[in-house]
């Protein structure tokens, strides 16, 4: 028997507060229950491609804040740069701008009023992390990953060279750092500033590690190029829709 939109539109939306679940790509949703939905304004695009369902009468700028981490685990690339830094620091909730690390796409996009979205298309190799936020599953790129890439843009007495100097240093991460193909001259730079902060014993391991593997080691200092900073519609029918969320 065929089913109605409307009632197709019902029990997705019973479906979804059963899972808790609110935020979906384009291709999860069937074309007439998004189109019906739109119309109604109980579905919103913060960006394209992902959608989040809402009541009629809620405010975008509500149902953003309440699943910014849903959205960004749709996006589902590498994100790195201030959010994992913050995050590794233990306060990330002030983040307004997200580096993301795509295969092949370069461009920004705001994806809510005070917030920047940058994506990098890199093809160079990244230790991953995974995290979970807020139920929302993401991945970041490890610190020590971090640093390698991007160690001329990190100041030197920043909190997040500190926050390096806490981690242990073993034989077999920098064998996964080698065998990832990361780059030696970045490995090389962060076994330096292990030795100049006062932990000869890690910057041992790192060097090493790069010995045993046949690497050249860069013994250049890694110096910053950056200062450390201070961081409507049908009223009747729309309420009985928004009752099922």
């Amino acid at each position: 028997m065929r089913i109605s939109v409307i009632e197709q539109v019902k029990i997705f939306l019973r479906d979804s507060k059963i899972n808790n679940r609110y935020v979906f790509g384009s291709k999860e949703l069937k074309l007439t229950i998004k189109n019906y939905l739109v119309k109604q304004k109980m579905l919103y695009s913060p960006i394209r491609g992902i959608y989040i369902l809402k009541k009629s009468d809620q405010f975008t700028s509500d149902v953003l804040g309440k699943y910014k981490y849903k959205v960004l685990e749709q996006i589902w690339w590498v994100i790195t740069w201030d959010f994992a830094i913050a995050y590794y620091l233990g306060d990330y909730t002030g983040v307004k701008s997200y580096k993301i690390i795509t295969e092949t796409k370069s461009f920004s996009s705001n994806l809510w009023e005070k917030i920047l979205l940058q994506f990098q298309a890199s093809s160079v190799p990244r230790i991953l992390k995974e995290i979970n936020i807020e139920e929302s599953a993401l991945k970041i790129e490890s610190p020590l990953s971090l640093y390698i890439n991007d160690y001329k843009n990190i100041p030197e007495n920043s909190p997040f060279i500190r926050y390096l100097m806490s981690l242990d240093i073993t034989h077999e991460l920098i064998v996964e750092m080698i065998n990832k193909k990361c780059k030696t001259s970045g490995i090389s730079k962060l076994a330096q500033l292990y030795k100049i902060n006062g932990f000869p014993g890690k910057q041992k391991t790192i060097l090493n590690t790069l010995r045993e593997a046949g690497k050249q080691i860069d013994y250049r200092k890694a110096t910053t190029q950056v200062q450390l900073s201070t961081q409507k519609s049908s009223q009747s029918f729309s309420e009985d829709l928004d009752s099922l969320i």
